[in-house]
């Protein structure tokens, strides 16, 4: 079982392509996971089917695992940035806590001044 994958650039989730061995069949599955195309060479007119049957499994399931390897690729981008969002938002709190502190003491200062 031969896969092809390809990168998409953009926003918009990439298809999943995949071919049975010898490129019999290519198979498309979109990006809500459907079929889209599917492909036969002139040589699979002379193939029976039962063996065209297991070109065509062959590409579906390459065309869905290239699909999968997309999106498990699209989840761990996007966990990075939730990461690097959520350290710097504590970044942020962090320094307003200091910052809080800070004016807190400022003030309790001033009080004790004035009562002098």
């Amino acid at each position: 079982m031969a896969g092809r994958s390809r990168t998409d650039t953009g926003d918009a989730p990439a298809n999943g392509h995949g071919e049975s061995k010898g490129g019999i069949v290519r198979v498309t599955v979109a990006a809500d996971g459907l079929v889209d195309t599917v492909e036969l060479t002139p040589r699979a007119r002379r193939l029976d089917a039962h063996i065209i049957a297991d070109h065509f499994k062959q590409a579906m399931r390459a065309a869905q695992l290239d699909r999968a390897r997309q999106l498990e690729d699209v989840r761990q981008a996007t966990d990075a940035e939730e990461k690097a969002l959520d350290k710097k938002l504590a970044e942020i709190n962090d320094e307003y806590a200091r910052q809080l502190e800070a004016c807190d003491r400022m003030m309790h200062d001033i009080v004790r001044a004035m009562g002098d």
